[in-house]
């Protein structure tokens, strides 16, 4: 069993999963270089080498976060793809639709509460050891 704070912090970032992956595709896009050569070059000028190529010219963001963000989405995508149907169903239930209750969620797929609590402990479990955060 996970300390309470690690075992937060993965079942958020199990639940805001698709999100984080949308922003990082977002964030990825937004880094793509323009195919100008030149920022600033204007055509029969000679070349200025003050002047920065447009494909030095992207958002800044921290690397490290990027890094991290890519890191924590493949070990989500790489427990959540081993995963049957019911157990995928049971996380798509519980942190992605969140519509029904923990009861409601065992009734809808028809195992009792504490299986259900078993299957997400051990899918927690499993993301943590991914990520390097446990050594179970």
């Amino acid at each position: 069993m996970l300390e309470q704070p690690l075992r937060g912090y993965i079942e958020w970032q199990i639940e805001y999963y698709p999100e984080n992956k949308r922003q990082l595709a977002l964030i990825k896009d937004s880094m793509v270089p323009s195919q100008i050569s030149q920022y600033g070059y204007k055509a029969g000028s000679s070349f200025d080498s003050e002047k920065r190529p447009t494909e030095e010219i992207t958002i800044k963001r921290n690397p490290e976060y990027i890094v991290e963000m890519e890191r924590i989405i493949l070990a989500i995508e790489s427990v959540y793809n081993r995963l049957n149907d019911q157990d995928k169903e049971l996380i798509r239930l519980k942190y992605w639709d969140g519509k029904l209750t923990p009861d409601g969620i065992a009734l809808a797929l028809n195992i009792d509460k504490s299986t259900m609590y078993y299957r997400l402990n051990n899918i927690i479990v499993e993301v943590a050891r991914r990520l390097a955060l446990v050594d179970l």
